[in-house]
């Protein structure tokens, strides 16, 4: 009882409350950044009764671990949207490489790169040129 005590003193929890949010946190990251079966993400955790981990979770999250995988999955489709579109917008400003012509005023091959989209050869040096 001395070890309960100092535990409940030092964290504010039981030490079996500790536990179930240990791993109600991990079955989260493990149903937002995998695509695991809720069923096998449970059991993987400790929780050999669905029904209960259900529950569990549902009272700790607020949802259903499938609503908040759908949530996560509708979070990442808009900021995905917003991304493509700001590239759009982004890619009608700049020169219309590598599909199109070599703008006249450029010396050195141009290259296309998803985070900077015009890089001179001598920037990249192991990369291929899209222009021979």
């Amino acid at each position: 009882t001395y070890l309960g005590q100092l535990f409940i003193k030092e964290t504010g929890l039981k030490f079996s409350e500790y536990v179930m949010l240990y791993r109600l946190n991990t079955a989260r990251d493990m149903i937002l950044y995998t695509d695991e079966k809720i069923s096998v993400i449970a059991e993987e955790v400790g929780y050999s009764n669905l029904n209960y981990f259900y529950t569990h979770f549902r009272n700790y999250f607020n949802m259903t671990p499938s609503e908040m995988r759908l949530q996560e999955e509708e979070k990442r489709r808009k900021e995905w949207k917003e991304k493509t579109i700001m590239a759009k917008i982004i890619g009608n400003a700049l020169p219309n490489i590598p599909w199109q012509e070599k703008p006249a005023n450029l010396d050195a091959p141009v290259w296309r790169y998803t985070e900077n989209p015009i890089i001179n050869r001598h920037d990249q040096k192991n990369a291929n040129s899209i222009f021979n």
